[in-house]
């Protein structure tokens, strides 16, 4: 991930462009210290982003009067469809009564994470003891060696070797380093793999990832102007795509040895990401007609007699796993840069009179029409 990049420089292009290569990024909120210019930094990343991607918000809690500008202009900007994954608290670890319940807050309004960067030993522990007691949600620790003072054992490492079992004992709690090693990434995948401990005599300690410095890190995008191909990332003046690439594999064929026995079979698979489907039963007055190429419902002509819409949606989406059943249950969809109520449920509301057609293939719906009187007919595939 790279951290703390202003969002003044290009108008966001390069936030932007890291999030849609598939990266992590930070935006620096030190200038953000009004409502008016937060919205407008957000807004002018928010409209460069890919669908499905969200921001992370780094801002100030020691500075409280900047605080109280910031949390509630996050909490905003989310509930009117801002895509925020996350917040970093960059500049303290509070005190465990003072963040828990502002973790709760953000976790309720949409953020999906939270960061802290820890300075020493005592506040890698004080994150863990936060990530303990914020019910599973996900904490990021980010650890860094000091930028104003050179690179030391007790400085870096021994803080990490002395907390790494405590970290770990977190299930919530991931961790990202920086030292003068991941800045070339070459050396950064012994901190995937857990080698980068073995040289001090202790059991491998794998790394969830690196931060990079944005000083130096650029996408799609360089400082001195010049152009550079969409998906290419540049460090340094220096195109290295193929090295992230190679890191990417490299730290996948590790996990299959390391964890799997180099059996790629055994490497668990998902096949389907969303709601367990339920089966429900219709009233009597739904009539509903079965046969090898389609199943057609029609609803009576008596409003008073139509089924509820949560039941209707969860019986034409059926009692299997689908695009369909997952299409007609999920209360929120990404509409642009915003998550907006699924539009698709409403169209599907339950009318007098009304008869939807599901046609099948080898039993797997592919083509949804709905005739209602006195409404277009709706063809959904």
């Amino acid at each position: 991930m790279v951290v703390g990049r202003l969002p003044k420089v290009d108008n966001g292009k390069q936030i932007a462009d890291v999030y849609n290569a598939g990266y992590h990024i930070e935006i620096d909120g030190s200038d953000l210290n009004s409502e008016a210019i937060m919205l407008q930094s957000f807004t002018g990343i928010a409209s460069q982003l890919q669908p499905g991607h969200g921001v992370t918000f780094n801002c100030s809690f020691s500075d409280q009067e900047l605080w109280s500008i910031q949390f509630p202009t996050v909490l905003r900007m989310c509930k009117e469809g801002m895509p925020i994954a996350g917040i970093c608290v960059g500049d303290c670890v509070p005190p465990l009564k003072a963040i828990v319940g502002v973790i709760g807050t953000l976790g309720a309004a949409g953020v999906r994470h939270v960061s802290f960067k820890p300075k020493d030993a005592d506040e890698i522990l004080q994150v863990v003891r936060i990530a303990q007691a914020s019910n599973g949600f996900p904490i990021l620790l980010q650890w860094a060696h000091k930028r104003d003072a050179p690179f030391s054992f007790d400085g870096f490492v021994r803080p990490l070797l002395e907390t790494y079992a405590a970290v770990r004992s977190c299930n919530n709690l991931a961790i990202a380093v920086e030292s003068r090693d991941t800045s070339d990434f070459s050396d950064a995948l012994p901190y995937f793999t857990g080698e980068w401990s073995s040289k001090y005599g202790r059991i491998p300690m794998p790394i969830d990832g690196v931060l990079l410095d944005s000083s130096s890190f650029t996408c799609s995008l360089c400082e001195k102007g010049r152009a550079v191909p969409t998906g290419q990332i540049v460090y340094n003046g220096k195109d290295i795509t193929i090295a992230m690439d190679g890191l990417y594999r490299s730290v996948v064929a590790s996990v299959i040895e390391q964890d799997y026995v180099l059996d790629e079979s055994r490497v668990p698979t998902v096949e389907y990401i969303g709601n367990d489907p339920r089966k429900v039963l219709l009233p009597d007055s739904v009539h509903v007609e079965s046969s090898t190429s389609e199943e057609v419902f029609e609803l009576p002509d008596d409003a008073n007699s139509l089924p509820e819409h949560d039941i209707w949606l969860q019986a034409l989406g059926g009692g299997r796993k689908s695009w369909l059943q997952q299409l007609l249950t999920i209360p929120v969809v990404i509409q642009g840069n915003r998550c907006v109520p699924n539009p698709v449920r409403q169209v599907m509301h339950p009318l007098p009179g009304q008869t939807v057609t599901l046609s099948t293939t080898d039993d797997m719906v592919h083509t949804v029409e709905i005739v209602s009187d006195n409404t277009p007919r709706v063809t959904i595939k």
